[in-house]
């Protein structure tokens, strides 16, 4: 029997979860510098909830901190497995907080890739797509939330459909906008009138930057500034080209109000691998 995108991406993302499973330590300095990001970007009061898009293992993120924080933590996800692992580590008492929604697919286009593949889709599929994947994503989840966060997902998301499609599919390029506008729809389906969503992201390692010269105490905004410019990035996840799209969009331009970006930091994951991570905030109309 033929593997459906979706299992295949399933299969994807269950393989990379196994892999960095009990690997904690690889992320402390990164899991640091999220959390910091969240608490002090998205200013949690008493009894707000957080939604975080691309959960996993949360590996990247303190869960006993923002648990301080926040009064529930609502953790989303495609590998059921990753939840629940990260889930059963917690303390009885955060994981009461925890409410889980696994097989949830944040692109929600895998159930239609085979068309898309197959150069079936129409402009006005991919006009419609945003809006429609947000409102299903919000639909599944069912709540509005005072923090949402992105959580890395934007990157696989994208290398995830690059795959199924190849770099040479005459639609990617339409395919990888279409995928990106429908994230920022869904952070504002989800984020509660006046709320906050934060899209963490990598968006360079060392194979396009020279971050094995970088140190985190350097500046790194202007870093990422200079491989802006050269387009020394991932360009699916350009905070240039997300922005772009927030103020191009007439439902998100109206919806979304960008702060400016200051959260640049170096996560080195081992000695050959580090990764540039940006964390961009969006703050959802009153």
């Amino acid at each position: 029997m033929l593997r459906s995108a979706l299992d295949r991406e399933r299969e994807r993302q269950t393989r990379s979860n196994e892999n960095s499973r009990g690997s904690q330590q690889r992320f402390a300095g990164h899991r640091e510098r999220f959390t910091r990001a969240i608490l002090e970007r998205c200013t949690p009061q008493r009894g707000d909830r957080l939604c975080v898009l691309g959960a996993g293992n949360c590996n990247d993120l303190e869960l006993s901190e923002l648990g301080e924080q926040y009064a529930e933590l609502h953790l989303v996800d495609l590998d059921e497995q990753a939840l629940v692992h990260a889930r059963d580590r917690q303390p009885r008492t955060l994981r009461e907080r925890l409410v889980l929604h696994p097989n949830l697919d944040l692109s929600q286009l895998l159930g239609g890739l085979d068309g898309l593949r197959a150069l079936e889709w129409e402009p006005e599929q991919f006009l419609r797509h945003p809006e429609r994947a947000a409102a299903s994503i919000a639909a599944k989840v069912g709540a509005h939330f005072q923090s949402v966060v992105s959580a890395c997902v934007l990157s696989q998301l994208q290398l995830g459909l690059r795959t199924e499609l190849s770099d040479a599919h005459p639609l990617l390029t339409a395919a990888s906008y279409t995928l990106d506008l429908a994230h920022l729809h869904t952070l504002a389906a989800l984020a509660a009138p006046g709320g906050r969503a934060l899209l963490v992201s990598d968006v360079a390692d060392e194979r396009l930057a020279p971050l094995e010269q970088a140190e985190p105490d350097d500046d790194l905004l202007q870093l990422l500034a200079g491989l802006a410019l050269r387009g020394e990035l991932f360009t699916a996840v350009s905070p240039v080209l997300l922005s772009q799209l927030c103020m191009d969009d007439p439902v998100l331009s109206s919806a979304l109000s960008l702060q400016p970006l200051r959260d640049v930091w170096l996560w080195r994951l081992t000695e050959q691998r580090s990764y540039l991570v940006y964390a961009l905030l969006l703050e959802r109309a009153a």
